[in-house]
């Protein structure tokens, strides 16, 4: 796959979720009555726009996510009613974790699609939740095998060899490696119906050894056992990953502090292009389970108390709140710099690592003929 699919990839994945957070951020403006001066779409320069209701909706030639413009995020008009200066900082807190609120919620929308309509883990530990079954089904025949010549259809879901239960190609693979010329009982359901079949598996030679084949490709997904059920299987997988993440960050930031070192489990926007690329070739469910993840990731980072980040003009709201008093927008504007200032430094640390352990910049080479 060339890097433009991959770039076209990162554009899809991250777009999408850049421009999520934002409709957050618009939404509870426009909920809590703050006067949200452009919505857009994409990035500069302008294609289209359209003033409604005192908003300009734009469309941008750079589809990548979105932002917002709202009438005194900088601080200014004080004393205008419709201004998210002039609102209470509760009504601050909202707009502001709107972003990662939304980000959450599509992850979660996403992982309740993924079981509702089943899909292979991307990571271990998706199919371990109540109400969730795993599903072994044959996806491709052999002519003249002998599945083929007992009656083993595709689309048939494998469940036992010999009485034992099988969930997964090494185990299906295993059993039937030492059977060669061995009558062997497979049971498997279809339409809902168990049924038997008695295969007895060819000799193949795969990389030297001699081993029994019944002559089927198989795939393995989960699914939750009913549509209704999917919405729940969603929400723990969401808040496994959730934990996940969150051990992640604080293993991140104690090595940084305590060995000032920067974890290698660390990536970069030049990671998360490869990572989004690699993914993509596995195809669209994969693509999806890692959007989920990215969105995940995008909240809990975003919602760290870290000047630059949602969560640093929240912590900003409560210091405010503790001292009875507002933080000038100079002392703001200059910790927000140096907070962006320590997001880039990290960048830029991090990037040269990817680069090289991903084979990035060889990549670029071959794709201009370098």
């Amino acid at each position: 796959m060339s890097i433009l699919i991959f770039i076209i990839s990162f554009l899809f994945v991250f777009g999408i979720l850049v421009f999520v957070h934002e409709l957050g951020h618009f939404i509870a403006a426009k909920r809590s009555k703050i006067e949200v001066q452009e919505f857009a779409f994409g990035f500069p320069p302008r294609l289209f726009s359209k003033k409604i209701g005192g908003t300009e909706y734009s469309i941008n030639a750079i589809p990548f996510g979105g932002y917002v413009r709202i009438l005194g995020e900088d601080g200014s008009e004080k004393n205008n009613p419709n201004s998210f200066s002039h609102k209470s900082k509760l009504v601050k807190a909202k707009v502001l974790s709107a972003g990662v609120v939304m980000n959450t919620i599509l992850a979660w929308i996403i992982l309740s699609f993924l079981y509702a309509i089943g899909f292979l883990p991307l990571i271990p530990g998706m199919e371990n939740h109540k109400g969730v079954s795993q599903y072994f089904k044959v996806e491709n025949i052999e002519s003249n095998s002998p599945a083929m010549k007992t009656g083993v259809q595709k689309g048939d879901e494998i469940l036992r060899v010999d009485e034992k239960t099988i969930n997964n190609a090494i185990q299906l693979r295993d059993e039937m490696k030492h059977r060669i010329g061995q009558e062997t009982k497979v049971e498997i359901k279809r339409n809902g119906q168990i049924k038997n079949f008695n295969v007895i598996p060819f000799k193949d030679t795969i990389e030297g050894k001699e081993i029994g084949r019944i002559g089927i490709e198989t795939s393995e997904k989960i699914k939750s056992d009913s549509i209704f059920l999917a919405p729940v299987s969603g929400f723990q997988e969401l808040w496994r990953l959730s934990v996940i993440t969150i051990v992640g960050i604080v293993d991140v930031f104690s090595k940084i502090f305590t060995q000032f070192t920067i974890s290698q489990d660390v990536v970069g926007p030049a990671g998360i292009v490869y990572l989004t690329g690699q993914v993509s070739q596995l195809g669209f469910t994969f693509l999806l389970q890692f959007m989920a993840i990215l969105s995940i990731s995008l909240a809990l980072f975003n919602i760290l108390p870290i000047p630059a980040l949602d969560g640093g003009h929240l912590l900003f709201l409560a210091i405010e709140k503790i001292r009875g008093k507002d933080i000038s927008i100079k002392s703001k504007n200059t910790v927000t710099i140096a907070g962006f200032v320590l997001l880039i430094l990290l960048v830029l640390i991090v990037t040269p690592r990817d680069l090289n352990r991903f084979g990035i910049i060889e990549g670029i080479k071959k794709f201009l003929g370098i």
